[in-house]
Parts: C-alpha cells; structure tokens; sequence
C-alpha cells in the first residue's frame, strides 16, 4: 500500500520528467530551425565545398559526392526536428 507521500513524489517526477522532455524538445526544434535557414541561405546564394554525403535507413541508401554544404545543413535541420519532436503518451 502506497502512502499519499509517495504518489505526491511520484507525480513530482513525472511533471519534472514532461517538463525536461519540452525542454529538449524546444531545443531540438530551435537549433533544427536554425540548421534549415543557413542551408537554406548557404544553398540560395551558392556557397559551395566538397561534401560527401552517405546515408542509408530502413534498407533505402542514399550518397552524394561533392554535395552543397548547404544541402547537408538543410538535411542535418530536418533530421534534427524529426529526431527532437515531442512525443506524447497517454
């Protein structure tokens, strides 16, 4: 038999764990954000390098050589607000 302390505490956690959970969530999305525009602006005005680009998930492959870094950021920022979303469970 659990006492009134222990869900209290319980409920504490939980608030404190949803709370840390947005928190990274939030972050995750900024600097994903942030990624998107400077690919976006890398890739708009023609900033190029030498990038090497290979991927491969769930059986599907891709690779690309001398990628424009743009690109990569944009992915990266993609990648990055995929990863970070706030997932939510009842």
């Amino acid at each position: 038999m659990t006492t009134g302390s222990d869900d209290r505490q319980s409920i504490e956690l939980h608030q404190l764990g949803m709370k840390l959970k947005f928190t990274y969530s939030i972050v995750g999305l900024f600097l994903g954000l942030f990624c998107i525009v400077v690919g976006a602006f890398l890739g708009l005005y023609g900033v190029t390098g030498h990038t090497s680009f290979t991927d491969s998930l769930l059986g599907l492959s891709t690779q690309s050589n001398d990628a424009i870094s743009g690109l990569v950021v944009f992915v990266v920022g993609i990648f990055m607000v995929f990863i970070t979303r706030l997932k939510l469970e009842k």
